[in-house]
């Protein structure tokens, strides 16, 4: 039986996102109130940190840092910046001075849609997607400091019917660095070439309508990578991305082959793994989270649905 827990946040509009930090103890909620609101889970329940007013239009997205960096997330919003927080433990807690903002990004001509930072081995740097099509990437040339930055820019070209994007790093340790980004009715992986340049890449294709969310799995105990994307038309798809035995991905293409295909009663709004990447989650219209397995047979089933009217498994 799934258990749901329900708290209430106090804010005043539509709560769009959601991050937990990297220990699933910690969250920061992003509102239309303009507002952050940083919880801990402490007693079994969630506690407020802090509240505080971060931009000047609605938050769309928040990311948290790898903790080696300390208690750091980013944020975007439809103000059309990105901002950097950090947590200063010596302020009272509920004072709204506990995170100061540390950095501020500009850039972008239109709404940022999504951030999100690098796996830590990469070093900290954030991924960051607006509605015109650009991606931007952050990198802190002085972690400790939280700064300077420096920023590359990749156009993805002509841009989306809808405007709407997403963006996921690759998590695995022995590849180039990559990332995966939706357009349209499908997504792209971009890697990170020995000039320092981002290179488009490999297209994985197959929905009817606008890809939503993409989310690249955890490389734990496993030969290949794993991207899921949800999409408007209401389903789920798994790609997994191979290499030919002794094939090295600096000068060889991924083969691209879909594994699954999930339904929703509904749009699918957003996908993501578990930290082994062996178990994906997916949320649409329907109102409804559903997790998904593979089996042995490499078959991906559903594992559970939780639901905010009903609990079932």
């Amino acid at each position: 039986m799934n258990k749901i827990g329900i708290f209430e946040t106090g804010h005043e509009d539509l709560i769009h996102s959601i991050a937990y930090d990297e220990y699933g103890t910690r969250i920061v909620t992003c509102s239309s109130d303009q507002k952050l609101k940083i919880w801990d889970w402490v007693d079994s329940h969630w506690e407020l940190n802090d509240s505080f007013r971060a931009h000047d239009g609605s938050i769309l997205k928040a990311s948290w840092a790898h903790p080696e960096f300390g208690q750091v997330f980013c944020t975007c919003s439809f103000d059309r910046t990105i901002r950097v927080f950090e947590e200063v433990q010596q302020e009272t807690k509920k004072s709204s001075k506990r995170w100061i903002e540390k950095q501020r990004f500009s850039d972008s001509k239109a709404t940022v849609l999504e951030v999100s930072f690098a796996p830590h081995h990469f070093g900290l740097k954030i991924a960051s997607v607006d509605s015109y099509g650009m991606v931007r990437i952050y990198e802190c040339l002085d972690p400790v400091n939280l700064g300077p930055w420096e920023m590359q820019e990749v156009d993805l070209g002509r841009e989306s019917t809808e405007g709407h994007y997403s963006i996921d790093w690759c998590k695995a340790l022995h590849l180039p660095q990559m990332f995966v980004v939706s357009k349209d009715n499908a997504a792209r992986v971009y890697s990170l070439d020995k000039s320092n340049k981002w290179v488009q890449g490999e297209l994985l294709s197959g929905h009817l309508d606008t890809v939503r969310s993409v989310a690249w799995a955890p490389q734990v105990g496993k030969s290949y990578q794993m991207i899921a994307t949800g999409s408007k038309d209401g389903h789920v798809r798994i790609y997994k991305l191979s290499m030919k035995p002794g094939e090295s991905r600096v000068n060889k293409p991924f083969q691209v082959e879909q594994v699954g295909d999930l339904t929703h009663a509904g749009q699918v709004w957003h996908v993501s793994w578990n930290i082994t990447g062996t178990v994906l989650s997916s949320s649409g219209d329907d109102g409804q989270v559903k997790l998904w397995k593979s089996s042995y047979l490499d078959e991906w089933r559903m594992l559970s649905v939780i639901s905010s009217e009903r609990q079932e498994r």
